[in-house]
């Protein structure tokens, strides 16, 4: 039944991705952006050393890590999320509890989708940006993985919270600031800074700084940032549920 049931949900789903014109945009903004500061960080590092004396190279990893960690699991966590509330405004969630095909069939799928898409949009970032990013590219793709469940998360509050696109909006404004808890902790000491580990794409940008720096000790990294985004997703699952049946 689900081997079934999941080409008929991707195939729905690709076809209100399709519709929504302002989806397809937002990923294709993001990556002119990506091509766009391969050239312009260069050139704002060379004119702020040569006009003010301010070397921004320190800072490169850390604005990169931003644009390309966060804004992946932004960019699959608001599809996700408005894929998922959209399924709820047609009650497409409620009628699958009584049917044969559960909702975790549903769900499974959609997070498999935001996971594995959110691994290549940051791939395919970092392959465009091309500077401040880690010379290792096992960092990078881990870095990638890790920050990836933040867009299943990002998508179950957003169909949870939200009733419509409009509130949707709303609810990513008011959360926009989690996305900056990475960026907070770049300039709060160890061990404080791990408090801001609170935040899924923390985690995925303190491997992408430690790689970008040639520190190899990264790799513990990956099982707190694992435990933040499953405490995430476990938190916000069954009000989701709880939401869908309303």
């Amino acid at each position: 039944m689900i081997a079934r049931a999941v080409p008929a949900i991707l195939r729905t789903d690709g076809l209100r991705l399709l519709r929504d014109q302002f989806l397809l945009g937002a990923a294709t903004y993001v990556a002119a952006c990506a091509i766009a500061l391969r050239w312009l960080v260069p050139w704002l590092q060379q004119t702020l050393l040569a006009e003010n004396g301010f070397d921004i190279t320190p800072y490169v990893p850390l604005g990169v890590s931003y644009f390309v960690v966060v804004n992946a699991s932004v960019i699959t966590g608001m599809i996700g999320g408005f894929l998922l509330l959209e399924t709820r405004e047609e009650r497409t969630i409620k009628a699958l509890m009584v049917t044969p095909t559960s909702v975790g069939a549903q769900l499974g799928t959609m997070a498999t989708v935001i996971v594995v898409m959110g691994m290549l949009i940051a791939a395919t970032l970092s392959a465009l940006v091309g500077v401040g990013v880690p010379a290792s590219w096992g960092a990078v793709l881990a870095a990638s993985a890790l920050g990836a469940p933040t867009g299943v998360a990002m998508a179950l509050m957003l169909a949870t919270v939200a009733s419509n696109k409009v509130e949707a909006f709303a609810v990513m404004k008011l959360t926009s600031f989690v996305g900056l808890l990475p960026v907070a902790g770049w300039f709060v000491p160890e061990p404080l800074q791990y408090v801001v580990g609170i935040a899924p794409p923390y985690w995925a940008c303190k491997i992408w700084w430690l790689a970008a720096e040639g520190d190899a000790s990264w790799g513990w990294l990956v099982v707190p940032g694992l435990l933040v985004s499953v405490g995430w997703i476990a938190f916000l699952l069954p009000r989701f549920r709880a939401a869908a049946r309303r």
